[in-house]
């Protein structure tokens, strides 16, 4: 799910490059992105749900654009480290996975 407290949209925000931190973009709408969520707004849904969650994780910690990343040629050093981060920090990653049970 995205995540709309990712540190990409936080820095989009406030460098005006988009106006709500709830924004999809291209590539979100070409995912098939709907929404967007906070770690805390995802938890509480699926809680209402009746759901136990077992696992929260965030997927990669992603600072800026795709597109700026694929720009720098980031090294695959650079991703995996970016992917153990946005592990340890899902309310900065800029996607949130969820392990859920009855």
């Amino acid at each position: 799910m995205p995540n709309w407290e990712s540190l990409n949209k936080k820095i989009g925000f406030y460098a005006g490059m988009i106006e709500t931190m709830h924004f999809l973009s291209e590539v979100d709408l070409k995912l098939g992105h709907k929404r967007t969520y906070s770690v805390d707004s995802i938890k509480e849904q699926v809680l209402k749900c009746g759901f136990k969650i077992d696992v929260c994780e965030g997927l990669f910690l992603k600072p800026i654009t795709t597109s700026q990343m694929k720009e720098l040629n980031f090294s695959e050093d650079i991703y995996k480290a970016l992917m153990i981060l946005g592990k340890k920090y899902p309310e900065l990653s800029c996607g949130i996975m969820l392990k859920l049970s009855l």
